[in-house]
């Protein structure tokens, strides 16, 4: 295979030694001669000054600025390929070479790229599944990583050297750290960067973050702390409200969660209606209403323990959210309305337990189950 290659700079000439190692034919062009003297005895064959007259058909693939133009009218196929790395990367062929262009051609360049690196972002494997599942163990930590851009940016500023790109990428470790990510890895970026998308609809719908607040009420349980969780990663502020004798401390560790004003923390027990009705008002967007008594012991008094903030507690976050103008209610059921019931898979075999399956009442006596007795006679 025949390659033309511009340029033999430190890492050009690296990766033109590289593609004679592999046979392959190479044309070279360079600005000056004295660049290609150390590559005569390798058979290069020089071809100056013509930039685009080394191949009438071909694929062109560039790191720097060369018109596009040119390469078209040539009839050639353009990609853009950025490479990561050195001058020791490029001499062992272990460069990083980031491609974007037709999918057809990007696999025909793989022929020759194979032997000068990766063809793809060795740092997006290694990140990629971890930031898929929210995970962001610190390699490198976000703060450090936001501190070295910062002195790369004063160093161009002392030089004058316009950075645009650099400036944009600091600005999102910047909403990272504000975001409460910065002892986090530096891939924890991606979290700003969806919280700006998600920021970006909100824009498009004329709504502002304190517009877009929901209520989560038990909001420091494990059920509720993810739904906190995922309402400020899509850009919602939160009123969660926990027990007075709990501690929801845990929530402020979350992405966002430092901040607070999009995450308000509001002491309320379900039956009292005025903390519940202070907590929800001013969420307009929607009250989420997980808080719910749960014992893996026999209460003492299911009525009081159980009964009463299950019930007379649904009643004042409901009345709360009406009278808070809540564009929506969304309230999660106890297991305790639907189980026990062993009667359920010997009069319908194979069917899965649905909203028709209701808590046996007798067996429940019977059996002295008293933390699922009293629930199903008020729903």
């Amino acid at each position: 295979m025949e390659v033309g290659f511009l340029g033999l700079g430190i890492m050009g000439k690296a990766m033109a030694v590289n593609l004679l190692r592999h046979g392959y034919g190479v044309t070279v062009w360079n600005r000056t001669l004295s660049k290609v003297f150390s590559l005569l005895f390798t058979y290069i064959t020089l071809l100056f000054p013509g930039l685009f007259d080394f191949a009438s058909f071909g694929v062109y693939t560039i790191t720097r600025g060369i018109s596009v133009v040119a390469i078209t009218k040539k009839g050639g196929y353009f990609l853009e390929a950025p490479v990561s790395g050195s001058k020791k990367p490029a001499e062992d062929g272990q460069l990083v070479i980031l491609a974007a262009g037709e999918k057809l051609i990007v696999l025909v360049s793989r022929l020759f790229w194979q032997d000068l690196g990766a063809i793809a972002n060795s740092m997006f494997k290694l990140k990629g599944p971890a930031m898929i599942k929210g995970s962001y163990p610190p390699a490198f930590p976000l703060k450090h990583q936001q501190k070295d851009m910062r002195l790369a940016l004063a160093l161009g500023d002392e030089n004058a050297v316009s950075m645009p790109i650099a400036a944009a990428s600091n600005e999102a470790f910047k909403k990272a750290r504000s975001l409460g990510l910065g002892d986090l890895d530096f891939s924890a970026v991606f979290e700003a960067v969806k919280s700006a998308k998600d920021s970006d609809k909100m824009a498009e719908s004329d709504k502002t973050a304190a517009e877009r607040r929901v209520c989560v009420t038990g909001g420091n349980g494990f059920i509720g702390s993810w739904i906190v969780r995922g309402l400020l990663a899509k850009g919602y502020a939160v009123t969660a409200t926990y027990h007075p004798a709990s501690d929801p401390s845990h929530l402020r560790s979350l992405p966002g969660g430092d901040d607070s004003q999009r995450l308000v923390l509001r002491p309320a027990d379900l039956l009292d209606a005025e903390a519940i009705a202070s907590a929800v008002a001013g969420c307009r967007d929607g009250v989420i209403h997980v808080a719910s008594p749960c014992t893996l012991e026999a209460p003492r008094d299911p009525e009081r323990d159980l009964v009463a903030p299950a019930v007379e507690g649904t009643l004042n976050v409901l009345e709360a959210a009406r009278a808070a103008g809540a564009s929506r209610v969304v309230i999660t059921a106890s297991i305790s309305s639907m189980v026990p019931n062993p009667r359920w898979a010997l009069d319908h075999p194979g069917r899965p337990v649905d909203e028709e399956c209701w808590t046996d009442l007798d067996y429940c006596k019977a059996h002295q189950v008293r933390s699922a007795l009293p629930l199903p006679q008020y729903f």
